[in-house]
């Protein structure tokens, strides 16, 4: 019988592949559940305070915007609000020329022309007995602050938020109780850059019976720390009111 070779069949089988096991952490720590929980943790904190930090970064109103809640206050007589909208710049200027203004003042008599007639001269003898009366102009436009020394000590915010508050028409001056009132109508802006922008807006006086034609104003913003600031013009600024809030009896 002739002798033949074994016949050897070889099967190819795929191995199947396995993850590897992970012993150790890379970083020599055992507890691997416990690191990974730790550094989800630390990544979470991590895109929370790059979120806060965007959001704080964020740019506040507009100028224009700024300028309309400054006329909001005003419009709701709440004048402590009104001042945060003041550039702390023009509230410093503004106490200053005050303070200025108050201390210089001295009353004057009237050098009265020897020749008028007993009338006129009567006339201008009592307007010289209420001006000595009314004292310092200055601090009458400070709801009556008694002396300088007094109105030194006043905040510069309260001041100015004082001087609105003694300049609004009152409706007691007025004939028929109703007071004038004023409405502002922002129109646009100008930006010089990005600190100083220029605001344009239209104001009209209403009184009973009767409507001012309007006028335009333009009131320059700043910025204060990255926030917009308005600085005061003769609208708002010594002035105010002055050709409108005049009382009704006075002669």
């Amino acid at each position: 019988m002739r002798w033949r070779a074994r016949t050897v069949v070889k099967l190819q089988m795929r191995l199947r592949t396995r993850r590897p096991q992970l012993k150790r952490d890379p970083l020599g720590s055992t507890d691997c559940t416990g690191t990974m929980l730790a550094r989800t943790i630390t990544l979470a904190l991590s895109l929370a305070t790059a979120s806060a930090h965007g959001q704080a970064k964020r740019p506040g109103p507009s100028p224009e915007k700024t300028v309309q809640q400054l006329f909001h206050a005003l419009d709701a007589k709440d004048w402590l609000a009104a001042v945060r909208f003041i550039h702390p710049r023009a509230l410093a200027s503004f106490r200053a020329e005050q303070l200025r203004d108050a201390g210089e003042w001295r009353f004057h008599p009237m050098m009265l022309d020897s020749s008028l007639s007993p009338p006129v001269r009567a006339y201008f003898d009592s307007m010289q007995v209420r001006l000595r009366k009314g004292g310092n102009p200055s601090l009458a436009m400070f709801g009556g602050v008694p002396s300088t020394v007094s109105l030194a000590r006043i905040p510069p915010d309260q001041l100015l938020a004082l001087y609105w508050q003694t300049r609004d028409p009152k409706p007691q001056n007025y004939d028929r109780g109703i007071a004038p009132r004023s409405e502002r109508a922002v129109l646009g802006a100008v930006i010089g850059s990005d600190t100083l922008a220029y605001v344009v807006y239209r104001e009209t006086w209403a009184a009973p019976g009767s409507t001012l034609s309007p006028e335009l104003y333009v009131i320059e913003v700043r910025r204060d720390h990255g926030v917009w600031r308005c600085m005061l013009n003769r609208d708002i600024g010594t002035g105010s009111w002055a050709m409108i809030a005049t009382p009704a009896d006075s002669t």
